[in-house]
């Protein structure tokens, strides 16, 4: 056997599993502080679509919870807000 070969073989091997926890290590600590980010994004994300089906989104809608209602909605902005988010939990 050419011993040569299996030193280059072995080591090259060992560089790769070096290189491939370097890279986990990298992921998770990207994933660590940008996690965050991406939940406040996917909340923004949220806000577009349009939970009553009235053709404008949560953003935008005076009254997100009720299609019928255009201004002066009856059911609070906040109490409405934690059904939404209580609806798209039970979906994902």
């Amino acid at each position: 056997m050419n011993k040569k070969a299996i030193e280059l073989t072995l080591n090259t091997i060992v560089i790769a599993m070096i290189v491939v926890i370097v890279a986990l290590i990298i992921i998770f600590i990207f994933n660590h502080y940008y996690g965050k980010e991406t939940k406040i994004i996917g909340g923004q994300i949220d806000q577009l679509e349009d939970y009553d089906g009235d053709g404008t989104s949560n953003m935008f809608d005076p009254c997100p919870c009720n299609a019928d209602v255009k201004e002066n909605c009856p059911t609070a902005k906040d109490e409405c807000k934690t059904t939404m988010e209580n609806d798209y939990k039970t979906k994902k």
